[in-house]
């Protein structure tokens, strides 16, 4: 009978080694996906460090309008002094026609 005992315990030593094995091997994949979490954690933090944010493209855009307002003013002041220049033109020319009649 005692024979019996010591087999069984054996046995329960045996399958307890087998099992402390399999949680060495799962210990050592969490391990290992913990290593690969941090790593993408290191890299989120990069990349957050460097993004723009809504408030920088706020920021971005509004002097973006600003300087489109600005070239849509300098735009339309060229067209009014191309006008001015033809405008002017035409007196010029009208007023040599005037002089050259009185001479």
């Amino acid at each position: 009978m005692e024979d019996k005992i010591w087999q069984k315990l054996l046995e329960h030593d045996n399958r307890f080694e087998e099992h402390d094995e399999r949680f060495e091997n799962i210990e050592q994949r969490l391990d290992a996906l913990a290593q690969y979490a941090m790593n993408h954690e290191e890299r989120l933090e990069r990349i957050e460090s460097t993004m723009a944010t809504k408030d920088d493209f706020g920021v971005l855009f509004g002097k973006m309008d600003e300087m489109l307002g600005i070239m849509k003013k300098t735009d339309q002041e060229h067209v009014m002094l191309g006008n001015r220049v033809v405008r002017l033109e035409e007196k010029h020319d009208h007023d040599i026609q005037m002089l050259q009649k009185q001479l």
